[in-house]
């Protein structure tokens, strides 16, 4: 399955939007160092600072994620009714 072009050709669209994602929260946060991967498989480094990419402590990356959250929350419920997390991935 994973060989057909179809599957492969969402992977990409998929990857494309994810980076484009998460470049913009390092754009906007110094909390995220990095952001890198192949297509839909991406990673954001969080780190204290970014220039001397010191990593957060366990509490500081709970709290990281504790706010990425309650903001997908608040921008989910924003959403039009019709919107689907997978429409931004169609043709």
């Amino acid at each position: 399955m994973i060989r057909q072009p179809a599957f492969l050709a969402h992977a990409r669209r998929l990857g494309d939007v994810m980076r484009e994602v998460m470049n913009g929260w390092k754009a906007s946060s110094p909390m995220v160092g990095d952001v890198r991967g192949l297509g839909p498989m991406m990673l954001a480094e969080f780190v204290r600072d970014r220039g001397r990419r010191s990593p957060p402590t366990p509490e500081e990356t709970l709290q990281i994620v504790r706010q990425a959250v309650a903001e997908r929350r608040r921008r989910h419920a924003r959403r039009p009714a019709t919107a689907t997390a997978s429409a931004c991935c169609r043709r």
